[in-house]
């Protein structure tokens, strides 16, 4: 269901999502930057034809970033960022018991808990976040 409230849809801005910027990383390793989407049938499709192993969710930029190439690049910015964490296993293959790599069972994710518990008392007494 693709059905968005009223009230929500009123304050969501229209060109968000086109002036997003997605990156795919494809076999061999290629990485495809500067993707944009006119809706979630052209995003759905592009995934289709591309079948990344990896895609990262990028900044949104004041102007469609598959058209960075034509601005000046003083007038391509960002206008919005997300703080982002990528915590691996694999940074706990050296102390993991059970599997190794990207696999991950049950008793793995003690790990992970520990990581975001600590990810999250740093980013309040250390760098002063409120809203988590």
């Amino acid at each position: 269901n693709n059905s968005i409230s009223p009230a929500l849809n009123s304050v969501i801005d229209k060109t968000f999502f086109h002036c997003r910027e997605w990156s795919f990383t494809i076999e061999n390793d290629v990485y495809i930057r500067y993707q944009c989407f006119q809706g979630l049938d052209e995003f759905r499709d592009s995934i289709r034809k591309h079948q990344p192993h990896k895609i990262d969710i990028g900044a949104v930029f004041n102007a469609l970033p598959k058209d960075h190439t034509t601005i000046k690049p003083e007038l391509f910015k960002p206008i919005q960022r997300e703080l982002v964490f990528d915590i691996d296993m694999t940074d706990y293959d050296n102390i993991r018991t059970c599997c190794e790599g990207a696999n991950i069972c049950n008793r793995c994710w003690p790990f992970m808990t520990m990581a975001v518990k600590i990810l999250d008392q740093s980013l309040r007494e250390d760098f002063g976040f409120q809203h988590i």
